[in-house]
């Protein structure tokens, strides 16, 4: 695992765990604590506006708050409310990631949040490829990438069998310096 990732995880771990506690053990009128959380990261990161890496770490907290919301059920077994506020969640994750480019800021980081990010985008299935693409060319060592492209291109994320045996063709073409033949796999 990335450094960079490992010490992002780390920093939303906390926040995290009392995001989760207070949204599947407690009530609505529990989730005071939640919503003061939620202030004082948006006061962090106005703080410190111009910095990617804060912006990064709060918008993977806004993501992580958002899969705690959605659950791990079915689309159709999520209660709508559950499911329009994880569409609130990643449309604030987007908006905070929106003014920095991990491709421009050479951001491994960043640009493994915006692959993240995917997910709560209603446009991902134009972009899902070509997202992980630069993911991958940044850091075409790591295998994890390599297998979330593929996961995310299957047909119930973004894409198709097709699709699928393209971008494994593709990867494994750019990575054969790497990992030979081991990508397309």
């Amino acid at each position: 695992m990335p450094i960079a990732e490992l010490l992002c995880q780390g920093a939303r771990s906390d926040v995290f765990a009392l995001a989760e506690h207070l949204l599947i053990d407690g009530t609505p009128e529990e989730n005071h604590p939640l919503t003061e959380m939620i202030s004082a990261l948006e006061g962090i990161l106005s703080e410190y506006a111009d910095n990617n890496v804060i912006a990064t770490i709060v918008a993977l907290i806004h993501l992580d708050i958002a899969w705690a919301r959605r659950s791990t059920e079915s689309i159709r077994d999520t209660p709508a409310r559950n499911l329009e506020a994880f569409n609130l969640q990643s449309k604030r994750t987007q908006q905070v990631l929106d003014p920095f480019c991990g491709i421009e800021l050479d951001s491994l980081l960043l640009t493994s949040a915006r692959c993240a990010l995917l997910v709560g985008n209603p446009n991902a299935n134009d972009r899902v490829t070509n997202d992980y693409e630069d993911l991958i060319d940044l850091t075409p060592q790591q295998q994890r990438h390599i297998h979330a492209l593929g996961h995310h291109i299957l047909p119930q994320w973004f894409g198709s069998y097709g699709s699928l045996e393209l971008e494994a063709r593709r990867t494994a073409s750019r990575t054969q310096d790497i990992w030979g033949a081991g990508a397309y796999t």
